[in-house]
């Protein structure tokens, strides 16, 4: 054809084909072939260590031949290391699981030839259990444009670690750290102020009892990121009850002299051992959209009103919340009349509700139930429920469940195995499929 398309069209056209089509279309002619090149190499899924090795030796031949003019690494944009997802509401659930996954290993060697070959890269996507290994020079780790950074182990470095992406467009950001290192971290971020999405994973153990000045870090965190849109706050070790002292300084809930209003997503696994968290959240972030608490620990006496009211009085605060997620073995404590009723009203801006019941609870299950029964949960999109079924229907799960009717994912598990269950179980998945119009996966664990 003498009349060429635009290069412009088919970078465009690049966008909307597989890999496959985009490698083929490189055999086309030279024009074709320079122009999906691109498309090939800008975005890189590495499933195994076999992998990882062709691609570093194929880059490096390309870096021998062309290295002063226009090598293959630089086209790199994203290169993803695939490992074991975490769970939507648990980030610390099924460990053992993911440790049967072989993950791709990234060598110091591998680490340091990535930075030479790809100066261009955006995205470095892998498990952060490869960074124990790992050292990071900002001397010869420059990357200029990066923006999403794998998960980094905080104790490897120095405070000065994240030099290394000084004046870059890093936007993603997963940092795993002790406790004390929390106010040297903050103040390391004054190097990264384009953040918008960041992780904080506070490593806790035994002997820990850092009294961590926990408001006044957030508080100075947030001034420092007035870009950040989600943060992720996660305690590898939860206490097993509310203690009768604060878990950090003594003003540790204080909330901000000065409201977040940038913030839309928060996320707090692990760290709500006290119902005066729900007023922090609601004085000091106003403007949240979603909220996720998991791994919650109410204490079992004395206080669970408190905690009850306390999240009643936060949903009403927070005007702008659409999505809400609750996790952790104490979280059907939590279900109340005046909770269902508040879900209930019209004003409610929750759209989407998320709730797992890590534990078996006879009591506090059908308490939710017979919620659910009376109020209905119109907005529950998620549900995971242990059920403690001596008699198989006794607690009216399947009976009550239908009144969710925009319930998408259920798994539910039976303390006596679903073997014991039956002829019930046939039943249930019937009846289940039959009423719930929008369920898209359903797990029965027994």
């Amino acid at each position: 054809m003498k009349a060429k398309l635009p290069p412009e069209f088919l970078q465009q056209v690049a966008n909307y084909l597989s890999l496959q089509d985009c490698t083929h279309a490189m055999y086309v002619c030279k024009l074709w072939f320079h122009i999906f090149q691109r498309s090939v190499y800008r975005k890189i899924y590495i499933y195994n260590n076999h992998q990882l090795r062709q691609l570093i030796a194929s880059l490096t031949q390309s870096y021998n031949m062309y290295q002063h003019s226009y090598h293959n690494g630089l086209m790199v944009r994203e290169i993803y290391l695939l490992h074991q997802q975490k769970s939507l509401l648990n980030p610390r659930r099924e460990e053992e699981e993911e440790h049967q996954q072989q993950l791709v290993h990234v060598s110091q060697q591998d680490f340091d030839l990535l930075a030479k070959l790809c100066p261009e890269l955006e995205v470095l996507d892998f498990n952060i259990a490869a960074w124990q290994h790992i050292a990071l020079n900002p001397t010869t780790h420059a990357w200029k444009h990066m923006r999403q950074c794998a998960p980094i182990h905080y104790a490897d470095f120095d405070a000065q670690f994240l030099t290394t992406f000084n004046g870059s467009k890093l936007s993603h950001l997963h940092l795993s750290h002790l406790p004390e290192a929390l106010n040297k971290l903050v103040n390391s971020l004054l190097q990264v102020p384009n953040l918008e999405h960041l992780t904080l994973e506070v490593n806790y153990n035994d002997n820990n009892t850092v009294s961590l000045p926990l408001s006044t870090c957030l508080q100075q965190m947030h001034a420092q990121l007035p870009r950040l849109k989600c943060f992720s706050l996660i305690r590898t070790k939860t206490p097993h009850q509310e203690s009768s002292v604060a878990s950090h300084d003594p003003h540790f809930l204080s909330a901000f002299t000065e409201p977040c209003y940038t913030l839309q997503s928060l996320s707090l696994h692990g760290h709500v051992d006290s119902y005066r968290w729900f007023d922090f959240i609601s004085s000091s972030y106003p403007h949240l959209k979603s909220l996720s608490l998991t791994q919650l620990t109410t204490s079992r006496f004395g206080t669970k009103w408190m905690w009850q009211n306390a999240l009643v009085h936060m949903i009403q605060s927070l005007q702008s919340l659409k999505s809400l997620t609750l996790g952790g073995r104490n979280v059907p404590q939590l279900f109340s009349k005046g909770l269902a009723v508040e879900l209930r009203k019209p004003t409610c801006s929750i759209d989407d509700l998320y709730v797992d019941f890590q534990t078996y609870q006879a009591i506090e299950s059908c308490q939710f139930l017979l919620l659910v029964q009376s109020y209905g949960l119109s907005q529950l999109k998620f549900l995971r429920l242990r059920v403690w079924e001596q008699i198989p229907g006794w607690s009216g799960v399947t009976s009550n469940l239908f009144h969710c009717k925009q319930l998408q994912t259920l798994e539910l598990s039976m303390s006596k195995g679903l073997m014991d269950q039956f002829p019930f179980t046939p039943f249930l998945i019937d009846h289940l499929l039959g009423h719930l119009p929008r369920l898209e996966n359903l797990t029965l664990v027994g």
